[in-house]
């Protein structure tokens, strides 16, 4: 495994899940279960630069798997403490500063953090997989004497590693369902599941009854609408009162319970 790649590709997972302001990141404990498995005695034996650097990181992942607050949150301060994390390793710094400052959309944001979650996944499933074979190899070579059945130890070797490949082929969280072409039920059970989420939240009514009638009941949730007339014809106004209306006459879409987001309006 490559430490600093992982343990980067951690950072950055988890500010992005800081970034959508949800309170408590979920990758918590796959982030956790990788710190575990890094072991700073295992990396780079002889350059000490590279240990006290990769301790370091995981000393600051850690904290942040400990932060609940995100209102404490602040990259900038993260920043300042990676770039003394790392000394004067300034490639590595270079690539956690750029995985930390590229601005990306909300759409983006979750999308990547998906990409990132598989991506540590591998990185635990490869440490575990190099953990079982030199752990089964240094038996077999070392201590062969003691192992009172080679047959049984060959297959509790493979035993360890069949565990490891039925739990990374586990479906993407990201994935709602599959469907077969050949198979008209599966079809149908999932356009029931669409029906069922599509509820009604997903659309965006406005304070005018023929607005909405046009746009079949409101605008969708996602679409980029574009507010075209010439100058000192109040697109401004108009895209400010429909702002408004969205917030007055549509229930919120929380991802914590309890928790309304701001509803902000920027220049366009």
């Amino acid at each position: 495994m490559d430490h600093k790649l992982a343990l980067t590709t951690a950072v950055t997972l988890i500010h992005r899940e800081f970034q959508t302001g949800v309170e408590g990141t979920a990758s918590v404990e796959l982030i956790r279960e990788l710190l575990d498995l890094i072991k700073v005695s295992d990396v780079n034996l002889g350059q000490g630069s590279d240990n006290n650097s990769i301790a370091n990181i995981k000393s600051t992942l850690a904290d942040l798997c400990r932060q609940s607050e995100i209102a404490a949150y602040e990259p900038s301060d993260l920043l300042t403490r990676l770039r003394m994390n790392v000394a004067d390793d300034d490639k590595w710094y270079n690539a956690l500063e750029r995985s930390i400052n590229s601005k990306l959309d909300e759409l983006a944001v979750l999308k990547s953090i998906n990409v990132l979650r598989g991506k540590v996944r591998a990185f635990i499933n490869q440490e575990k997989v190099a953990k079982i074979l030199r752990e089964g190899s240094s038996a077999w070579n070392f201590r062969y004497s003691s192992i009172e059945s080679p047959e049984k130890y060959i297959q509790d070797v493979i035993s360890q590693l069949e565990g490891i490949s039925s739990a990374s082929g586990e479906k993407d969280a990201a994935v709602m369902d599959e469907v077969d072409f050949d198979k008209p039920e599966t079809l149908d059970a999932v356009t029931k599941q669409v029906v069922a989420i599509n509820d009604g939240t997903s659309l965006w009514k406005t304070g005018h009854q023929a607005m909405n009638e046009m746009w079949q009941g409101g605008f969708r949730a996602g679409e980029t609408i574009a507010c075209g007339a010439l100058a000192h014809n109040d697109k401004t106004g108009t895209t400010l009162t429909l702002f408004r209306q969205f917030a007055r006459y549509n229930k919120p879409i929380v991802r914590k319970p309890g928790k309304k987001r701001d509803a902000v309006a920027g220049p366009g």
